[in-house]
């Protein structure tokens, strides 16, 4: 049996799983943005692939799975962990600041300016859901 805290819906759960979807979408056409590039850009005298593509993956890779893979627990856990409705603004907030930096790289290192524009403007979007999110909770409390 469910507890009446949870079970009460209010006007921003439909904001709760756009905001955690559209950070799935992020972090995995970020990811996807980080190795395009990376490949194209590669050449013929690149002989150790590991060595390539690991310091990109480390510090690139992770943190755009770990968006991805938070915003799939948000979905998924929303409903059964108050932490999780909580904290979604915020990390909407600071996921679209993350994908919004991490077109910079894309750019400055592989003039791949048409995944700087589209990073750009998802990090944009996720950020404004997260903000709308973040308001949306502190009108309800």
């Amino acid at each position: 049996m469910r507890s009446d805290r949870f079970a009460t819906k209010t006007t921003s759960d439909g904001l709760l799983k756009t905001v955690y979807t559209a950070m799935i979408i992020a972090g995995f056409i970020t990811f996807a943005g980080m190795f395009f590039p990376l490949h194209q850009h590669r050449g013929a005298e690149v002989t150790n692939l590991v060595s390539y593509y690991l310091p990109w993956s480390l510090a690139y890779g992770i943190p755009c799975l770990a968006i991805a893979t938070y915003g799939v627990m948000g979905i998924s856990l929303s409903s059964s962990h108050p932490f999780i409705k909580k904290s979604s603004g915020i990390a909407g907030i600071v996921s679209g600041i993350l994908v919004m930096l991490g077109s910079f790289p894309l750019v400055i290192a592989f003039q791949a300016w048409e995944f700087f524009i589209s990073l750009l403007v998802i990090g944009g979007c996720v950020l404004a859901m997260g903000i709308l999110q973040q308001s949306a909770l502190n009108k309800n409390e």
